[in-house]
């Protein structure tokens, strides 16, 4: 049994319970914390910091379906942002037509990612500050509108840099570049080596 004893405990003010974890391998090596599909399985997992992962089984129905259409948002908003980043334009144009229509089918179902229902769905997820951003909301309407990103370039592109002064920036650099946390660039941005870096992350 590879299975790490003890690697996830529930905050008490989370309303989900625990499930057994498991290690991350292979594809899910690196991955940021936050709900996934399972790229083998299909199913719906929490990956947790530490490189460990779990099933969530206590999530059915229309809250999961919620979810992966979140999942989906999230992700195509990371990786429009991240091509933003690295200049590539045929990318970013195919990406912001793939946001659009997303979110399009998203809100015709849940509505805007503002409501309540849909951010606490989230809450739990790093990624719900990115999905916010995706709209400008207007709390006395309770109305959205898409955020800038839906239809031109936010950022430019940037050379990252070649040293880091702390763990945080050497993260957000390997986010940037690659949408996921890669020991092998941290490390060097920090003049570490990568299994210090993954003593510091588990430690955060």
């Amino acid at each position: 049994d590879k299975t790490p004893a003890a690697c996830y405990r529930p905050s008490d003010k989370r309303s989900d319970g625990a499930t057994l974890c498991m290690q991350a391998h292979g594809p899910l090596s690196g991955m940021i914390p936050g709900y996934m599909r399972h790229p083998e399985t299909g199913e719906l997992i929490e990956v947790l910091y530490g490189g460990t992962y779990r099933v969530v089984n206590e999530i059915s129905g229309k809250k999961r379906e919620r979810i992966l259409g979140l999942i989906e948002l999230r992700d195509l908003a990371r990786a429009l942002v991240q091509a933003q980043y690295q200049g590539q334009e045929t990318s970013e144009q195919t990406l912001r037509a793939q946001l659009n229509a997303c979110y399009d089918q998203f809100v015709a179902r849940f509505g805007p990612i503002h409501l309540r229902a849909n951010r606490m769905a989230m809450r739990n997820d790093p990624g719900l500050a990115i999905l916010l951003s995706l709209e400008h909301w207007d709390e006395a309407r309770e109305h959205a509108e898409k955020a800038d990103i839906f239809f031109m370039r936010t950022l430019g592109p940037h050379d990252p840099p070649e040293r880091c002064d702390s763990l945080e920036e050497a993260v957000q650099v390997s986010l940037g570049l690659y949408a996921r946390i890669d020991l092998s660039t941290i490390a060097a941005l920090l003049g570490q080596s990568p299994e210090e870096v993954r003593t510091q992350l588990l430690e955060t």
